[in-house]
């Protein structure tokens, strides 16, 4: 399970028997949420197969950020019932040596080995949160699944240092914000958040909040363009510096800047104003991908260079030495 109150443990679903997953406490996974109700999915393995019927639940039951009443799960699949997401997994039957002694008569012989099981992830704080990781479940997949339950609230993602934060009501992303990048415009950092591949989620209750320059897209036309950024971003590949290295002014310059156009003179202006990657990006008037493009292209021009994080600190002691 990506998220729920029983993150962290794992359900064998036995051959043969359908197992009733509610909230009631007489159901055979027991789901602490008052999203789910009593009796919300039944799921059997029939012939290595697993099956999955909704039994008439209040808030419905999603495979893959789609809502079902009956499905048959593939290894891999995401299953949202109220807070709770599960993913299913196969494992592999035990290998038995040839000529193992069999066990003594009066031991009873080892319980059948499972067909599938859904896996959780660590438990969140309280029971029935939002909450899960993003080495498991990527952000994407996440504001989909908010968007296709109608979740509202605030979703806060945390990896390394960083705290990002995206504000939801009823599904749709109407805002995002990180502490370090208070001037950033909201799109281009929930962009930057969709590319964290470590780290944690959780849903916190907060209220509708009001911002001077709200997100205003559909959540689904907002995915599509992070994804399109991700992909234009990868494809650059390790070209792509780290947003905490020093951009500055190439000694001596490959030719008058005089000759160069307006958009070159504007770029030097931020590279001389903000002097990072990330600054020079927060406020590149494009998305980052194009700032990225546009300032590889001054470097490989001989306007700009590059120093990474790791080749600054040794530079300023040495300074200090002499």
């Amino acid at each position: 399970m990506v998220t729920g109150a029983h993150a962290g443990q794992e359900f064998n679903l036995p051959e043969g028997r359908e197992l009733v997953v509610g909230r009631q406490s007489t159901a055979d996974i027991v789901i602490e949420d008052d999203n789910v109700s009593r009796r919300h999915v039944g799921i059997t393995v029939l012939r290595d197969q697993v099956n999955l019927l909704d039994l008439g639940s209040r808030n419905g039951t999603f495979v893959n950020r789609q809502r079902v009443t009956q499905a048959t799960l593939q290894t891999g699949d995401l299953v949202a019932i109220g807070n709770c997401v599960l993913r299913v997994v196969r494992i592999a039957q035990a290998f038995v040596p040839p000529g193992s002694k069999p066990m003594p008569a009066m031991e009873p012989p080892p319980a059948p080995k499972p067909a599938a099981q859904t896996s959780l992830l660590p438990a969140p704080a309280l029971p029935g949160a939002f909450r899960g990781s993003l080495t498991e479940i990527g952000l994407v997949d996440v504001l989909q699944l908010v968007a296709s339950t109608r979740k509202s609230g605030l979703l806060v993602l945390r990896s390394g240092r960083e705290t990002g934060r995206v504000f939801l009501q009823e599904g749709r992303v109407y805002y995002a914000c990180m502490e370090e990048w208070v001037e950033v415009e909201p799109r281009k950092v929930l962009y930057r958040l969709l590319r964290w591949t470590s780290g944690t989620f959780e849903l916190e209750k907060s209220d509708v909040r009001v911002f001077a320059n709200p997100i205003t897209e559909a959540t689904d036309a907002l995915l599509l363009e992070g994804v399109r950024q991700l992909d234009e971003l990868n494809n650059l590949g390790s070209e792509v510096p780290p947003l905490d290295a020093a951009v500055t002014m190439a000694t001596p310059l490959p030719g008058r800047l005089a000759e160069l156009e307006d958009r070159d003179l504007d770029f030097l202006q931020l590279v001389l104003d903000y002097g990072t990657v990330r600054r020079i990006l927060d406020h590149f008037p494009g998305t980052d991908f194009e700032g990225y493009t546009f300032l590889l292209g001054m470097v490989g021009r001989k306007y700009l260079k590059i120093t990474p994080p790791a080749a600054q600190q040794p530079a300023s002691l040495t300074k200090q030495r002499g």
